[in-house]
């Protein structure tokens, strides 16, 4: 079975299922000098951080995780970034769900 693609990848940002906790997930920044560098996201946070206004975004991030908006600020990485990524990963998270969801139901009807 292939391994399937992060819930959002763009040339700056990962995010994507904790290998050792699916039900956590990861944020890797991709920084400028080729390294990256991860920080955890906790079960749930995913979606509640999609939900969240851009204008309240900032200060959510610094509540949940303050060393992610320290990397997030040194690579110059902004809000309004990093608020269509956690949506983008959030939506495919819930299609994700979705095609499982309807792939049970067919299993169950046959």
């Amino acid at each position: 079975m292939a391994k399937q693609q992060p819930l959002y990848q763009d040339k700056r940002l990962v995010i994507d299922y904790l290998p050792q906790s699916p039900e956590d997930y990861q944020l890797i920044i991709k920084r400028k000098s080729g390294e990256e560098t991860g920080q955890i996201l906790q079960r749930g946070v995913l979606g509640d951080l999609a939900k969240t206004s851009r204008e309240r975004l900032e200060t959510k991030i610094d509540t949940i995780n303050p060393v992610l908006l320290h990397e997030l600020r040194l690579e110059k990485i902004g809000m309004d970034w990093l608020h269509v990524a956690l949506c983008q990963a959030h939506m495919e998270e819930e299609r994700r769900l979705s095609d499982s969801a309807a792939k049970m139901r067919a299993k169950s009807c046959s």
